[in-house]
């Protein structure tokens, strides 16, 4: 049986298997694809890592997440949950103007997420 495991819970094992093995955040980045501050920002807590930044860590240390993507929901706090419910509620609701308005803000904020993400 598999057990969900915490993001934090995660992240402490990543960051603590990669001081074992001597890996900077420099050595991260660069490995992973992403900017040295991506990873500070993991590292600190700051901003939270996508799934796919999570499993490339894990099998950069070779360390097996046996998660499920929908296991890793946990990533997202209750407050982003209640969230996505709602706007999932409400876009029946919605003028088309409204729900492209929406769509718009996410792109932007993918974009601007991979940029920060992205060297």
């Amino acid at each position: 049986m598999l057990f969900p495991m915490e993001y934090d819970d995660v992240l402490t094992r990543l960051k603590q298997l990669s001081t074992e093995r001597g890996l900077s955040q420099s050595d991260l980045a660069q490995s992973l694809g992403v900017t040295r501050a991506a990873v500070g920002n993991w590292w600190q807590g700051a901003r939270r890592m996508r799934w796919e930044s999570m499993a490339a860590w894990a099998d950069l240390l070779g360390y097996e997440l046996l998660l499920s993507r929908t296991e890793v929901g946990t990533v997202a706090s209750s407050e982003d949950e209640a969230l996505l419910a709602r706007i999932r509620a409400a876009l029946p609701l919605m003028s088309s103007p409204m729900r492209q308005g929406i769509a718009t803000f996410a792109d932007m904020t993918l974009a601007e997420s991979q940029d920060t993400q992205v060297g």
